[in-house]
């Protein structure tokens, strides 16, 4: 088994919204932890780059400054994610 370092943390929120919903870009509160649990997320960098994740697909989110990211719910599928607040 790998152990990795513990990673210190404040919050811990789950979030879901439904197949289609869009959000516009805005930079993340603060460094943070994204787990992929349902539906198909997409997430689009302010320099265009776009990443998709599946159930299981977990994100380390550094964007907390300029123009951020924008966020939506791909396919059918109800979308539901959890997220950590990392400690500063």
């Amino acid at each position: 088994m790998d152990v990795f370092p513990l990673m210190p943390s404040t919050h811990v929120a789950f979030l879901g919204a439904p197949a289609g919903w869009f959000g516009p870009a805005y930079p993340a509160p603060r460094r943070l932890l994204f787990f992929s649990l349902s539906g198909e997320g997409e997430v689009a960098t302010s320099d265009g780059e776009v990443r998709r994740f599946s159930p299981g697909g977990i994100l380390l989110v550094e964007d907390t400054r300029g123009k951020g990211y924008s966020s939506r719910v791909g396919g059918e599928t109800y979308g539901m994610a959890a997220i950590v607040q990392l400690a500063s």
